[in-house]
């Protein structure tokens, strides 16, 4: 949620504003404001109930809902409701799945009404009435998995983790294993990684897409195996050492490997050092392949650990950054020799 831009009171002002830019600002911070003003996060179910002015909200979002000005005010108002919880709003975007076209306002509604959807099933709560809504709610997004319109799908697998949690993983699966488009596996992908752990069902399908990727150029294949190692899986290992060539993926990869530590591929340890010992390595970098380095050889000596003695030489670099980075490695090392004394 981000910080409102204006008091609750301000923003059911200017709610009813003449001049459009106004309502526009004041319907994009009317939700954020009430939560703001009950000490809340969002999203909250129905959080507009026990307010005093929670009513002026919901009914300034509902008038902004029928806005026939501008068409972007519908959209935000329908993920305000979302964010306090207004089941009602369900309904009213439910029929914005359904449209068709690549203009902008249409892609905008869409996804508009995925997020508002989102908000009201991930806050319903375990009551009668919250667990139809969150079945409703899931189900509709299930749907969306199967929709037409790529933004949709691309928008609806990270939605019903959202939602759903571990539930969501069969569809999730289903949904890449039939899945084309790039954008779209790769956020399906992202989905996956949300589950806390994932599954077997979808380790095995982030292990079909390391394994369809032998050239290391699929960026999905990246994120399935950034989520198996999340997991605790080496399995996307090699997928890793392939990054490492990759300057916007090389960071995340040491990263990464640094978590597989000893359970890394043999030839991730060469490739971090050579990025280690390399000037042409940014600063940071080179402190992330040390760290990596350090905790693939896993030795308890750091005298005899190449990757703790290069912390140490870093330890004087020229930037803060840096320095800082080698401070934070540093204690992490230590933390890990510690815990496993």
């Amino acid at each position: 949620m981000h910080a409102p831009e204006l008091t609750l009171d301000a923003a059911i002002r200017d709610a009813g504003s003449t001049r459009l830019e106004a309502r526009s600002k004041a319907v994009r911070n009317l939700a954020p404001a009430l939560l703001e003003d009950r000490g809340m996060t969002g999203p909250a179910w129905r959080a507009a109930d026990d307010h005093d002015r929670g009513n002026e909200v919901i009914a300034a979002l509902r008038r902004a809902l029928d806005e026939a000005d501008d068409p972007t005010l519908p959209r935000l108002a329908a993920v305000g409701l979302g964010l306090i919880g207004d089941p009602d709003v369900v309904e009213r975007v439910e029929p914005w799945l359904e449209r068709s076209g690549d203009a902008e306002q249409d892609v905008f509604a869409r996804e508009c009404a995925v997020i508002a959807l989102s908000f009201v099933g991930a806050c319903a709560p375990e009551t009668p009435d919250g667990e139809r809504m969150r079945a409703h709610v899931r189900w509709r997004l299930e749907r969306a998995l199967r929709a037409e319109p790529p933004d949709v799908r691309f928008q609806a697998g990270v939605a019903l983790v959202e939602v759903a949690g571990e539930d969501a993983e069969g569809a999730i699966v289903d949904a890449l294993e039939r899945e084309e488009h790039a954008e779209v596996r790769e956020n399906l992908v992202a989905a996956l990684a949300r589950l806390d752990p994932p599954g077997p069902r979808a380790c095995a399908a982030l292990r079909r897409v390391v394994q369809a990727d032998p050239e290391g150029v699929d960026a999905a294949a990246f994120e399935a195996a950034l989520a198996l190692t999340a997991a605790r899986h080496p399995d996307g290992g090699s997928r890793l050492v392939a990054a490492l060539h990759r300057r916007p993926q090389r960071d995340s990869a040491l990263e990464a490997l640094a978590v597989l530590g000893r359970s890394a591929p043999p030839e991730a340890i060469e490739h971090a050092d050579r990025l280690m010992r390399s000037v042409w390595t940014p600063g940071v970098t080179r402190v992330r392949a040390a760290y990596a380095l350090a905790r693939m050889l896993a030795t308890r000596d750091a005298e005899s650990n190449a990757g703790d003695r290069m912390l140490r030489r870093l330890a004087w670099h020229p930037r803060a950054a840096v320095r800082e980075a080698v401070t934070d490695a540093r204690a992490a090392l230590r933390r890990l020799r510690h815990d496993t004394t």
